[in-house]
């Protein structure tokens, strides 16, 4: 269960067909595809906040990414120890959302106390702050998430300075066995009524399947996983769900035929800011 200690970061390419077919009309000496930073750390058991398996020692590593991908188990497999008894994804993620907001209790905590010793001096200048760290309080001690909360635009700027891991938007991966992926609806079903309440998207992978097609030509893998009833790779799945999590869009660009570039930006940018 414990196999991460230093974060790993990965950079992912998104396969664009949009990018393959202006690369080859333009043909230039360098492609360059849009991309999403990933960063992995380790996983949280219950009691994290205690101290329990490696603790939450990890999560200031999350702290300023843009959303939040939980993975959870789907697969059944004897010789791959789980911390809990049973393989229940859901469970899981109660488990994860759990520490999350109890890492979030904290960091409130710790600004609410900075919070009040500030408006000593003035406390009518910070009526306002201390009432919504209050409300936020009470919100993640009830067992909600800070994302939940209503707020006006001026909170809002306030949460934003907070950080919180329950206040970034959140897919759901579950990783599920290659026996599994005719059965793959039944598996995410508990997983797609638990995220519909926050509108999160949730997506099956098959980590182990994906290992192993890394040695195969990429032409081999297309057909097995086609015979799978797969159309695409898992970690391309997990992409394209990122970037619409994101609300990213490509923009495309050409320097003098020299390069085609595919950036990531936000959905709604003008085009001249774009450029």
């Amino acid at each position: 269960p414990f196999t991460t200690i230093d974060p790993n970061v990965g950079v992912v390419a998104l396969q664009d067909e949009r990018l393959d077919w202006l690369a080859a009309h333009i043909q230039p000496e360098r492609v360059v595809p849009a991309t999403v930073e990933f960063v992995d750390i380790a996983g949280l058991v219950r009691g994290a906040h205690r101290g329990e398996g490696l603790g939450n020692q990890f999560l200031h590593h999350i702290r300023n990414v843009d959303a939040v991908a939980l993975v959870v188990r789907g697969f059944l497999d004897a010789d791959i120890p789980h911390v809990s008894e049973t393989i229940n994804p859901v469970q899981d993620i109660e488990t994860v959302d759990t520490e999350l907001i109890l890492a979030d209790l904290a960091t409130v905590e710790r600004r609410l106390e900075r919070t009040r010793s500030e408006a000593k001096a003035r406390p009518r200048d910070y009526a306002g702050q201390i009432e919504f760290l209050e409300r936020l309080h009470a919100h993640l001690n009830a067992g909600h998430k800070a994302r939940s909360l209503p707020r006006t635009e001026e909170e809002e700027a306030l949460l934003g300075e907070l950080f919180l891991l329950t206040e970034k938007p959140r897919m759901y991966v579950v990783n599920v066995g290659e026996d599994q992926l005719t059965q793959v609806e039944e598996i995410l079903a508990p997983v797609r009524e638990l995220a519909q309440e926050e509108g999160a998207p949730v997506v099956a992978i098959c980590a182990r399947l994906e290992a192993d097609l890394t040695d195969w030509s990429e032409q081999e893998a297309q057909e097995y996983r086609r015979d799978l009833g797969l159309s695409e790779s898992g970690l391309q799945t997990v992409v394209r769900t990122a970037f619409d999590l994101l609300d990213l869009i490509t923009f495309f660009t050409t320097v003098g035929g020299h390069e085609v570039r595919a950036w990531e930006i936000e959905r709604g940018t003008a085009v001249v800011k774009a450029a």
